[in-house]
């Protein structure tokens, strides 16, 4: 156990996502993490927060932050990625994954996890300068996990340095080869292919980009599946179904609020029948749903 100041944590880790650009769900699980440990040493005879790992469920997070469980361990590697947290497996109705915090501390002008190594204090100084500067442009990917596609359970063997060496060949201006721009949806290409993992990492900035820009808006509907929060699940499945993310970001500029992106991505996958097994019981709901509003707005 260790003595954590929380005010000063708290801080660190705002400042750590703004600087660092985490997602919105990065940022999310990393505070949940970050609440856990802290009701952990609120119950400790000393007020110690726990240095090693902690036993914490799926569900138990998901009551937190509202992540399912697809989300947090996808989230949870890119977190681990960044060297902000480690964590461990559970076994199915046997053991609870376990989660450990390298708490973030401050070298010199820059935020770091306490498990950096212990000779970045002293190349702080001699490296600012010269490297700084020069890498800022090119170091910030979300995650060398989420640009790569790599799994780190499941590629131990890549080292650091080989997986940035990865992230930035091949794509354009050093970026990834399945990199994606909301913003310039013409510039995509079918890296989104690869992986479960990488679209889930398109579908995060789609969202990121466009559910801020669309907004919920007036509509109302009681079915709460038209509704839906967690815009990147019904990205994702739509690539899944073969919708490219340029078509998913021309539907977003289509619509007026987030639910009429979301069934309209619906709809188009129920027409070319590739969508998941349960969206087809929503063709007439959503069909219905788009016809009232532009009734509405005529």
């Amino acid at each position: 156990m260790c003595t954590i100041q929380f005010i000063t944590q708290f801080d660190l880790i705002m400042e750590y996502s703004r600087e660092n650009l985490l997602t919105s769900h990065e940022q999310l699980l990393m505070l949940t993490l970050f609440h856990c440990a802290n009701r952990l040493a609120q119950r400790d005879i000393n007020h110690s927060w726990p240095e090693d790992f902690f036993p914490l469920s799926n569900a138990e997070i998901g009551l937190w932050c509202r992540l399912d469980k697809r989300a947090i361990e996808a989230t949870r590697n890119s977190l681990k990625q960044r060297g902000l947290i480690d964590f461990t497996k559970g076994v199915r109705n046997k053991l609870q994954p376990t989660y450990k915090i390298n708490y973030l501390q401050r070298v010199g002008y820059k935020i770091v996890p306490n498990n950096v190594p212990s000779n970045v204090p002293n190349n702080v100084p001699s490296s600012v300068p010269i490297v700084v500067p020069m890498n800022v442009p090119s170091s910030v990917p979300l995650s060398i996990d989420i640009d790569t596609g790599i799994d780190p359970e499941e590629n131990d063997t890549h080292s650091s340095s080989q997986q940035q060496g990865n992230a930035r060949a091949g794509g354009p201006e050093g970026k990834p080869l399945w990199w994606f721009d909301p913003a310039h949806p013409s510039d995509a290409d079918n890296g989104w292919r690869q992986s479960t993992k990488v679209r889930c990492a398109v579908a995060q900035r789609l969202a990121d980009y466009y559910v801020p820009k669309l907004g919920r808006g007036a509509y109302v509907t009681d079915d709460a599946t038209l509704m839906d929060n967690d815009a990147v699940d019904v990205l994702a499945a739509a690539m899944e179904a073969g919708i490219t993310p340029k078509q998913l970001a021309k539907v977003a500029q289509g619509s007026m609020e987030i639910w009429e992106w979301l069934a309209k991505i619906r709809l188009k996958a129920i027409d070319l029948g590739t969508a998941p097994a349960g969206w087809y019981s929503l063709r007439g709901d959503i069909t219905r749903a788009l016809k009232e509003i532009k009734e509405d707005e005529a």
